[in-house]
């Protein structure tokens, strides 16, 4: 589980930059340093510990149980119905007016190169449905 060197290195960089963007408390520096050491302990030897633990237990023929899902009996009590979400408050939300023609003036665009354009109502630039 040796560490090489420009591992090491690349670690002690990477966490430095993270270290920037969130200083410690006020702690004293020789804390800071406790911590710091053994964030990057952590963080370099907790992925080999996992590894090697699991390298051991499938050596040893032990499997970690996969969840069955066929299979799998029915809930005891049926959902509920969903709600009708057509009400509001339990009202009917008040019909919307159609909308009215789209004036000229925003259906009109100056495009470099080409000039002014009266683009036509149903373009689906404007969101209608027609």
């Amino acid at each position: 589980m040796e560490l090489s060197e420009a591992e090491a290195k690349e670690l002690a960089k990477a966490y430095d930059r993270v270290a920037q963007f969130y200083p410690v408390m006020n702690l004293d520096k020789r804390v800071a340093a406790i911590v710091n050491l053994g964030s990057v302990v952590a963080v370099t030897y907790g992925t080999r510990i996992i590894t090697y633990r699991s390298r051991k237990a499938r050596e040893r023929g032990i499997v970690r149980a996969k969840p069955i899902i066929e299979g799998m009996p029915a809930t005891s009590a049926p959902m509920p119905p969903a709600p009708d979400f057509s009400q509001v408050n339990g009202n009917k939300p008040a019909p919307q007016p159609k909308p009215g023609p789209v004036p000229v003036e925003i259906r009109t665009g100056e495009i470099p190169g080409v000039g002014r354009i009266v683009f036509p109502e149903d373009d689906p630039m404007f969101g209608r449905k027609h």
